[in-house]
C-alpha cells in the first residue's frame, strides 16, 4: 500500500472559501445556459452541449488509493457523486514492470466515468491523458505507482 506524507493544502481558503461567496460543487455534464442580462439560468433549463469535460487521473488515483482530504479524512469527490469508473485494468502489473507513457495513455483511453442520465442512457467523461511532465513527476515521486496506474479505481465507483 502506498503512503504519502506532507501537508494537504486547502484550496478553499481565503477569498475562494465560504467567506468569499461560498463553495459551489461543480457538477460535470450538468451545466445549463444562463441569461447574461439577468445572471439567472434560463427556464426551462437549457443544458450545455459538447462541453468536452474530462476527469484528471489524479482524482481517480487519490480516491482509489484512499488519499486524504484537507481535514485528514478519506478523500471523496462530491462533484463525482454517483459517477462510476469503467475501463480500468482488472489487475495491476507486476511490481517493477516498466511501462511507457504511451502505454499509460493508450490504457487511459479505455477509462470512462459514467453516470445515469435523466431520461435514460449515460453521461460519459473520458480520463484526461497524462502529460509527459506529469509522467516524469509521478515516476520521480512515486515510482511504485507505475505498475498500478491503470488498475486503480475508487471502491465506491468500481464496476
Amino acid at each position: 500500500m502506498l503512503t504519502f506524507s506532507g501537508p494537504i493544502h486547502n484550496e478553499l481558503k481565503g477569498i475562494f472559501g465560504k467567506a468569499g461567496g461560498g463553495q459551489l460543487i461543480r457538477s460535470p455534464h450538468e451545466y445549463v445556459r444562463y441569461n447574461h442580462d439577468t445572471g439567472l439560468p434560463y427556464e426551462p433549463k437549457q443544458p450545455l452541449q459538447q462541453t468536452y469535460e474530462k476527469v484528471h487521473s489524479s482524482v481517480r488515483l487519490r480516491w482509489g488509493l484512499k488519499g486524504k482530504n484537507p481535514s485528514g479524512g478519506e478523500y471523496k469527490s462530491s462533484a463525482l457523486d454517483k459517477w462510476q469508473v469503467r475501463g480500468t485494468a482488472a489487475q495491476p502489473l507486476q511490481d517493477g514492470t516498466t511501462v511507457s507513457l504511451q502505454q499509460i495513455q493508450q490504457g487511459q483511453k479505455n477509462i470512462q466515468w459514467r453516470k445515469p442520465a435523466p431520461g435514460g442512457g449515460y453521461m460519459v467523461m473520458q480520463e484526461d491523458l497524462l502529460s509527459p511532465l506529469e509522467w516524469e513527476l509521478m515516476n520521480n515521486f512515486v515510482p511504485s505507482l507505475e505498475a498500478k496506474f491503470l488498475s486503480v479505481a475508487p471502491s465506491a465507483a468500481a464496476p
